[in-house]
């Protein structure tokens, strides 16, 4: 359970369901004010690329209780935190 502090009627469920060296799935849904927005599952996956790379596959599942505008927010959360770990490499 997370809740913002600049945005204390936003929260978070998050249900951690695989967590290891090469996987990491989760269920997720998030609420404001008390209501479902969205929820989510994803399942990142970490394997060898070869040369001491590694390859990410992000799988997600979403489900918008708010209309399509939701979903485009997500993506561009998602595509915002892909970015800034590419931007580590």
């Amino acid at each position: 359970l997370v809740t913002a502090a600049d945005e204390p009627d936003t929260v978070v469920h998050t249900d951690w369901t695989t967590v290891t060296a090469d996987t990491i799935a989760y269920a997720e849904t998030l609420e404001v004010d008390g209501g479902p927005l969205a929820s989510s599952f994803s399942c990142a996956t970490l394997t060898d690329a070869g040369d001491g790379k590694t390859q990410l596959t992000l799988e997600i599942s979403l489900i918008s209780f708010a209309g399509p505008e939701m979903l485009d927010g997500y993506r561009m959360g998602q595509e915002a935190a892909l970015d800034a770990l590419t931007a580590l490499t």
